[in-house]
């Protein structure tokens, strides 16, 4: 009995993680230009700035244009903001947010691919856009640490009281059957 909980368990964690990894890789693409991931997420503390990176990749066979704007420039800084990808290349785009002021705001990411065919004797010219959604969560100093031990403290009671509901049930379960017998 104990190990079917356990394996139950196991498994149960495996989904999680399963999905926590499908969400991470979702992106979105379109006529062979793309961008990875379609979302990003920050954690920082006021005052503090951390990056994240966004890839935007060329499947197409010319090469391509592509510029990055920032919804919140004073919130989001996006570097390069510009540049040009070879057929099959990809660019690697820097999105820094800054912890200005403490609580949670939803940002955008504007970016616009167009194919460069200058020189090509391709007639089709594509110009796509995209966005790319930026949640900033800005915490007073000291406080994200407090917030890990906090969560990892209270994910530890939660496991503890469900094996202690597990092991008392079982218990009883005992007792009921021994005393019909």
């Amino acid at each position: 009995m104990q190990r079917s909980f356990f394996i139950y368990y196991f498994l149960f964690l495996l989904l999680v993680a399963a999905t926590v990894a499908i969400n991470a890789s979702q992106n979105v693409n379109a006529a062979g230009f793309g961008v990875s991931p379609s979302g990003l997420e920050f954690a920082v503390e006021k005052g503090a700035q951390a990056s994240r990176h966004l890839i935007i990749y060329n499947t197409y066979e010319v090469t391509a244009e592509f510029s990055v704007t920032s919804g919140n420039p004073s919130a989001l800084i996006v570097t390069p903001d510009r540049g040009v990808i070879e057929e099959g290349g990809t660019a690697l785009v820097t999105v820094t947010a800054i912890g200005k002021d403490v609580g949670t705001a939803a940002e955008e990411i504007s970016i616009g691919i167009s194919n460069y065919n200058a020189n090509s004797d391709r007639e089709v010219s594509l110009s796509l856009g995209t966005t790319v959604a930026a949640k900033i969560t800005v915490a007073k100093n000291g406080s994200l640490a407090a917030n890990v031990f906090v969560g990892a403290l209270l994910s530890a009671s939660i496991v503890f009281a469900g094996l202690a509901a597990y092991y008392a049930s079982r218990k009883k379960v005992r007792q009921l059957l021994f005393a019909r017998a």
